[in-house]
């Protein structure tokens, strides 16, 4: 399967039932309001394999070439494991029509942030420990990975969720995780078992494996970038 500059979808698989395509951080840090009845799911903590199978542990920098071999280099800051404590999640239409439930839980969470000053770009990984929010008193459990990124002069600096992926289903009763290109070729390199997520208008669009991390992604004017290597 050839990708020569653009990648093209040749499958439109199902949209998670949770995910928008514009995802913003999904805001389980937000202090909940008063008066909200409360529910306290536990304490959620990650599997050092999941963390193992993330390419960035260990590494300080990368680099991505476009089509013509131009490089630009980001660098890699990897963030020691956090707890946090008192995480919410709202869930509405929970025991009556109208209603609005705050599930609070512990987690842990390993971050690693991708940065380059040439493109102006901060791509913020996150692994963390979450629950199932389709029901969170089931207490089910993932290691789930996700990719953000800022919006381009964004005074909030609020951010989007380009993607996502389950390193370890754990006890989720099932996987929204799409199945895995095979292999594609992007400017002359071949990759493989590479994950994608079919989000409408991202800001940037991310193709992910578990040997190279980012294997490709468009930059804010849409161009595309390829991984080269570590550095």
């Amino acid at each position: 399967m050839k990708f020569p500059i653009s990648i093209t979808l040749l499958l439109a698989l199902f949209t998670l039932p949770f995910l928008s395509s514009c995802n913003l951080d999904d805001g389980t840090d937000v202090a909940p309001e008063e008066g909200l009845p409360t529910i306290d799911i536990g304490s959620y903590s990650l599997l050092p394999e999941s963390i193992a199978q993330i390419p960035y542990v260990n590494q300080s920098g990368i680099i991505f070439v476009d089509t013509f071999g131009t490089e630009v280099f980001f660098s890699i800051e990897e963030e020691d494991i956090f707890e946090s404590n008192g995480s919410n999640y709202y869930r509405y239409d929970v025991f009556e029509e109208g209603d609005t439930v705050v599930y609070e839980f512990n987690t842990e969470i390993k971050t690693f942030n991708l940065e380059s000053t040439a493109l102006g770009m901060q791509f913020r990984l996150r692994l963390r420990a979450m629950p199932y929010y389709a029901d969170p008193e089931s207490e089910a459990v993932a290691d789930v990975m996700e990719i953000s990124l800022p919006f381009l002069n964004s005074p909030s600096f609020s951010s989007q969720i380009v993607f996502r992926h389950e390193v370890d289903t754990r006890s989720y009763p099932t996987s929204f995780n799409n199945e895995p290109i095979p292999e594609i070729e992007i400017f002359d390199r071949t990759f493989t078992e590479v994950i994608w997520n079919d989000y409408t208008n991202p800001i940037s669009q991310v193709y992910f494996n578990f040997e190279y991390g980012i294997v490709s992604f468009t930059d804010y004017q849409g161009k595309q970038w390829r991984f080269e290597d570590f550095q």
